[in-house]
């Protein structure tokens, strides 16, 4: 049998690559948008655990969309609880959470007159 002498560059080449793909592989997902990812944190900090993270987020948005369209709080926490398997408590954690994270103008203000 003849032996066939590789470079040893051909080697490392090939190592480094295998190295990289393997790297690529097992590499943890990164995150599209931080606010997203804050706002799944808040959520599952209470609980709140959405098996497919996009469903919470475009939910999310659609609590900000329904503000945007002039629908009340309550009729959107309403549809929050007919669209998911959310108590209405929950959801109404789970507006308040959306509009901090995705549309905070719509916070209420806070500020108490004459303090």
């Amino acid at each position: 049998m003849a032996q066939t002498n590789v470079p040893r560059w051909k080697w490392l080449t090939t190592s480094v690559i295998l190295l990289f793909a393997a790297a690529l592989q097992f590499a943890p997902p990164v995150s599209a948008d931080q606010t997203d990812d804050d706002f799944l944190a808040a959520l599952k900090k209470h609980g709140i655990v959405f098996t497919n993270r996009d469903v919470a987020i475009a939910a999310g948005h659609k609590v900000c969309t329904g503000l945007d369209a002039g629908q009340t709080p309550a009729n959107l926490i309403l549809s929050l609880v007919k669209d998911t398997d959310l108590s209405a408590h929950v959801a109404g954690y789970f507006f308040g959470t959306a509009v901090n994270a995705y549309c905070p103008q719509y916070r209420p203000d806070t500020t108490v007159p004459g303090a």
